[in-house]
C-alpha cells in the first residue's frame, strides 16, 4: 500500500533552453573526446557537437560549449574540462543524421551521463554511430505591422517528443535560425511539437508554437514515420511581444541561476478545471534574470529547480511575498499575470528553504557543505541516512533515536503499527512512502501491503510538522506477518 497519498507538482518537460550559463568548477584539466561515424562506420563531418555539464545544485543539465566536428579529422575533443557530470549530443544542420546524445538516446533526460572523476581525467571512448534520420526545416520570419516579414537570426526552434496520450512532452533540443531564418535538422522518427523563441534575455518576438496554437498540448504535432519523411514547411511569422522579466533570489539575496521558469497560459476554450495549460519556459542566467517575449494573454508564473529540495518551489504573486505553501500552487492560487499591452518588468521571486533544509539545520547539518551526497550520509551510524531520518521523524545525530516505527498488542492478540511520516503540508507531497508485507522474512514474497492505515490520536513526542498513522492489524487474519517501510522522492 501507498502510506498516504502523495500530491505531485507537475512540471513542464519542455525546458533546457541553450543558455549562456556554464556552472564549472574551479580545476579543469579534464577532456572528453570521441569519433563521429555513421552506422556504416564512414567518419562524418561538420556535425555540431554540444558540451552539457550536470550542475549538482539542482540536477539540471546546463549549456557548457559546443563545436563543430572537425572536416579533416572527424571527430570532437572537449578540453579543460573541470571533474563532474557531462553528456554531449550531436546535431546534423543538413538533416541528414538524426539528432543524438551520447548513448543513443534523444531525449535529454535519457542520455548517457560522462564521468570525469577527477580533474584529470581522460575520457577518449565517447564514441557516437550516427543513424539517418527524417527532417524538418523551415524558415522563421519577424513581421512588424504591414511591413513584408523579415528573415530572423538566432532564433531557437525548440523541439520536444509527444510522449504522452494527453500530449505529454520530453524536451530533444533547440536550434538556432541561419541569418537567412532557416533551419533544419534531423531527428529520429517521432511525434513532435515546435516552439520558436528568441534567445538571451534583449527578446523581442513574442515566444509561439508551430502554427501558434495556444499551449503545448494543443501544439499541432509534426509526425515522421520513418526515416524517409521530411517536413520542409515548418516555418513561422513572429509579432513583436511583450516582455515578462525579472530576477530569482535565494533567501540571503545570492542570484539563482540555472532556475527554472514555467509559464501556463489560460485557454477560455477547455473545461474549468483544465483552463491553464501548458506554454513555455527557460532558465534564470548567471545572474537570477529571466525574460520571455509573450503575445498579450493570461499567464501564470512558477519557479523551481533550486539545490535538490533545499528549496522550496515558488509561484509568482504580487500582493504578498512570492512564496507558496511547500510551492504547492494548489494551496495559494498565483498572481495572474494579464498581458494587454505593455511589458511586465520586476516579476521577481525569492526562493524560501524547504523543510528538508529547515530540518537540516536543526540537527546541525550543513546540506550545502555537500548537496549531491549530503541526503545519503549517515553521521550517527544507526544504518539510516539523513533522507530516512527526515522521511520518518528521526534525529539523524542520535543512533539511539534510529526508528519511528512501534507496534503495540492489544489483550486480544491485535496487533497496531505506527509510523511517523511528513504531513502532506509539510513536504510530504514530494515523498512517496510505501508498506510491503511478507508471511516470511527471509524468503517472503513482498507485495504492497493492503491494509488502511488512519490518522493516529496519539501525538505524544511528535515533531513538528509530522503526523502518526495507525494501521490495525487483526491476530485473526494473519498469525504470522512482516512489514517493511519504505520512502522515496515522488518523480
Amino acid at each position: 500500500m501507498k502510506i498516504k497519498r502523495c500530491v505531485g507538482v507537475a512540471r513542464l518537460a519542455i525546458f533546457a533552453l541553450i543558455t549562456n550559463l556554464a556552472f564549472q568548477p574551479e580545476s579543469k584539466s579534464a577532456t572528453i573526446s570521441g569519433a563521429i561515424n555513421n552506422g556504416a562506420g564512414d567518419p562524418v563531418r561538420g556535425v555540431i557537437v554540444t558540451l552539457f555539464v550536470l550542475n549538482p545544485e539542482n540536477n539540471i543539465w546546463q549549456w557548457s560549449q559546443n563545436q563543430q566536428s572537425d572536416l579533416v579529422n572527424p571527430g570532437y575533443r572537449f578540453d579543460n574540462l573541470a571533474a563532474g557530470a557531462y553528456t554531449v549530443c550531436c546535431q546534423d544542420y543538413t538533416g541528414k543524421y538524426a539528432f543524438e546524445y551520447f548513448g543513443g538516446q534523444h531525449l535529454q533526460n535519457s542520455a548517457t551521463i560522462i564521468t570525469l572523476a577527477t580533474s584529470g581525467s581522460i575520457v577518449s571512448d565517447a564514441h557516437f554511430q550516427l543513424q539517418e534520420g527524417a527532417d524538418i526545416s523551415g524558415v522563421v520570419q519577424g513581421k512588424i505591422g504591414s511591413n513584408p516579414p523579415q528573415p530572423l537570426a538566432d532564433v531557437i526552434a525548440t523541439i520536444n517528443e509527444v510522449v504522452g496520450p494527453g500530449g505529454e512532452t520530453k524536451y530533444v533540443t533547440g536550434i538556432p535560425t541561419f541569418p537567412d531564418g532557416t533551419f533544419k535538422i534531423g531527428l529520429p522518427p517521432g511525434i513532435y511539437v515546435v516552439h520558436f523563441i528568441e534567445s538571451g534575455t534583449d527578446c523581442f518576438w513574442a515566444t509561439q508554437t508551430f502554427e501558434k496554437a495556444i499551449g503545448i498540448r494543443k501544439a499541432t504535432p509534426i509526425v515522421l514515420g520513418s526515416i524517409n519523411d521530411s517536413r520542409p514547411d515548418i516555418n513561422a511569422v513572429m509579432i513583436p511581444g511583450f516582455i515578462v522579466s525579472g530576477k530569482v533570489t535565494y533567501p540571503n539575496g545570492i542570484p539563482a541561476a540555472a532556475i527554472g521558469v514555467s509559464f501556463t497560459v489560460y485557454d477560455e476554450t477547455q473545461p474549468a478545471d483544465s483552463q491553464w495549460v501548458e506554454f513555455f519556459g527557460g532558465f534564470t542566467d548567471s545572474g537570477g534574470n529571466y525574460a520571455l517575449s509573450l503575445p498579450p494573454s493570461r499567464y501564470r508564473l512558477e519557479f523551481y529547480g533550486a539545490a535538490s529540495f533545499l528549496y522550496e518551489r515558488e509561484v509568482w504573486d504580487d500582493s504578498h511575498p512570492p512564496s507558496c505553501t511547500e510551492g504547492r500552487a494548489d494551496f495559494i492560487a498565483p498572481t495572474d499575470i494579464v498581458i494587454t499591452n505593455a511589458s511586465r518588468t520586476n516579476i521577481d521571486a525569492q526562493f524560501d528553504y524547504s523543510p528538508l533544509a529547515l530540518w537540516a539545520f536543526n540537527h546541525g547539518i550543513n546540506p550545502f557543505a555537500n548537496v549531491a551526497g549530503w541526503l545519503e550520509e549517515d553521521a550517527d551510524r544507526d544504518g539510516f541516512d539523513n533522507f530516512h531520518e527526515f522521511a520518518f521523524g528521526t534525529d539523524p545525530t542520535n543512533s539511539a533515536n534510529g526508528n519511528s516505527i512501534t507496534i503495540t498488542s492489544a489483550i486480544n492478540g491485535d496487533v497496531k503499527l505506527s509510523a511517523v511520516i511528513r504531513s502532506d503540508e509539510s513536504s510530504g507531497y514530494w515523498l512517496d512512502y510505501r508498506l510491503k508485507q511478507s508471511t516470511e522474512l527471509a524468503i517472503g514474497d513482498w507485495v504492497e501491503s493492503t491494509l488502511t492505515a488512519t490518522p493516529s490520536t496519539n501525538t505524544f513526542e511528535l515533531p513538528t510538522g509530522y503526523v502518526r498513522l495507525d494501521i490495525d492489524v487483526p491476530n485473526s487474519s494473519y498469525p504470522k506477518l512482516f512489514f517493511r517501510a519504505s520512502c522515496s522522492i515522488n518523480p
